[in-house]
């Protein structure tokens, strides 16, 4: 589902900017 893809991008990019701990969160979502 293709707004479902865009839900998980939103999310990585709000997870990216609170810090360098929530990019593992990220990586792991990829």
């Amino acid at each position: 589902m293709r707004v479902f893809h865009l839900l998980l991008l939103a999310l990585g990019l709000l997870l990216s900017q609170l810090g360098p701990g929530a990019s593992q969160l990220t990586a792991l979502g990829q």
